[in-house]
């Protein structure tokens, strides 16, 4: 299978149908106080170029939003550049722009325009490092790990999964097919998760890209796994990643009307699986489970539900340490509007933030507290190109990061990264 395969095509359906979404409807969130903006800006490496968005990450120790994406030439998507901007999370100031590589794509399938189907994963180490997973290596590996330290200087490029034809002749237990993201472990060690040949896929590696072991897992009860986010769980190396499993379309059935099967798992320090849920879900691309650890130790899963290939209820549910469910709530109902892709986000505060782009460019920030109540609510319109977003919490403020809508006003415009700093409750 093509790198990016299914994510790209599911993505390129959602870009084409902008124009047949109406405005979204009125919600029942007017008795919810607003979030307060305490800032918002508009960035972009290169002015005379558009802007894609990729990945998002924060790093705490010195308050600083890290935004990885592409640039590229108006009409012009075989040929940009990939960077990475780092912005004060206090005065909104960019630090810095750091060009990472040069990208010619001239018989991809993954155009520049859609960042975020080339950075599958966007990471800050104990030493303050950047790792950047993703597909922006063509010429050699399907998947490639790219680690620059913070003056801008590319460390170690190593080309991670193995062409198709090295997969065929090899042990395929190891090899990914696509990787979704990445946690961070303790000693700059690297947790790697998405889908290999035979299901879902979860390798170790260190530092230097070396696997330490790789795994795996056939958790759901359809065809194909994958996971698709995670988050490190104490000190000792375990971890809790949540996925999808979900069957192939039959041939001349594009949208079959069946549901798919999301899961979380808890694992060991070694891959073993420690605890694990299964639940109805949906796997289309946007829709597909997130999750976070809030500071009760509870795991907050944001997830589609609803049929395969089709606009879903978003959801949310809160499992105990030992993943019980506690408790599952509506964020968004189809029938108002049509998520598209959503993000969330633990708070300082203790509850947690669910940032959701519906009706294919309308902006829902919902802030929670523990318990799963809605105590703030923020909303725009008609702002977000594409589908993509990005959202990080810092001491008092959520970050919530997408790419503006180009073409619009008199004259051409390009997109550019837009950063609104909302005031946490």
């Amino acid at each position: 299978m093509k790198f990016f395969n299914i994510s790209i095509k599911a993505l390129f359906f959602i870009s084409a149908m902008f124009g047949y979404i109406s405005q979204t409807c009125a919600e029942d969130s007017n008795t919810i106080p607003a979030i307060k903006i305490l800032w918002q800006k508009e960035v972009t490496p290169d002015a005379n170029l558009d802007c894609s968005l990729g990945q998002v990450a924060f790093d705490k120790t010195n308050k600083r939003l890290l935004i990885a994406g592409t640039s590229f030439r108006p009409k012009v998507y075989s040929e940009g550049k990939l960077w990475l901007l780092e912005i004060d999370a206090n005065n909104s100031n960019m630090d810095r722009t750091l060009l990472l590589k040069d990208i010619n794509q001239n018989n991809a399938s993954s155009p520049i325009t859609l960042a975020v189907s080339l950075i599958s994963s966007l990471t800050i180490s104990e030493n303050k490092n950047v790792t950047l997973v993703g597909g922006f290596d063509n010429n050699t590996s399907p998947m490639s790990i790219m680690k620059i330290d913070r003056n801008g200087n590319t460390s170690k490029f190593i080309g991670f999964a193995e062409k198709d034809d090295d997969v065929n002749k090899n042990s395929n237990s190891e090899n990914f097919q696509l990787i979704h993201g990445g946690i961070n472990l303790s000693g700059d060690n690297l947790l790697l998760m998405g889908k290999g040949r035979d299901g879902g896929l979860i390798t170790k590696v260190d530092s230097e890209g070396n696997r330490i072991w790789g795994k795996g897992y056939k958790i759901g009860q359809k065809q194909q796994d994958f996971f698709t986010d995670g988050v490190v769980v104490g000190d000792k190396g375990n971890f809790a990643v949540v996925g999808c499993s979900a069957n192939p379309a039959e041939t001349g059935s594009k949208f079959p009307d069946v549901t798919g099967d999301d899961f979380i798992l808890q694992g060991n320090a070694q891959g073993d699986v420690i605890a694990k849920d299964i639940f109805p879900g949906n796997p289309w691309p946007g829709e597909q489970p997130q999750m976070c650890q809030i500071s009760s130790g509870n795991f907050i899963v944001v997830y589609g539900k609803g049929m395969e290939f089709k606009r879903s209820d978003i959801n949310i549910r809160t499992y105990s340490t030992d993943l019980k469910l506690l408790w599952e709530k509506l964020v968004i109902k189809s029938e108002q509007n049509k998520p598209s892709s959503f993000k969330i986000a633990a708070t300082p505060q203790g509850g947690f933030i669910v940032a959701v782009n519906v009706d294919f460019g309308n902006l829902r920030v919902y802030e929670y507290n523990e318990k799963g109540d809605k105590v703030a609510n923020f909303s725009v319109d008609r702002e977000i190109w594409l589908v993509n977003i990005g959202l990080a919490c810092m001491d008092d403020k959520a970050l919530v990061v997408y790419q503006t809508r180009p073409n619009s006003g008199q004259g051409e415009k390009l997109s550019k990264i837009k950063i609104v700093a909302l005031e946490l409750k």
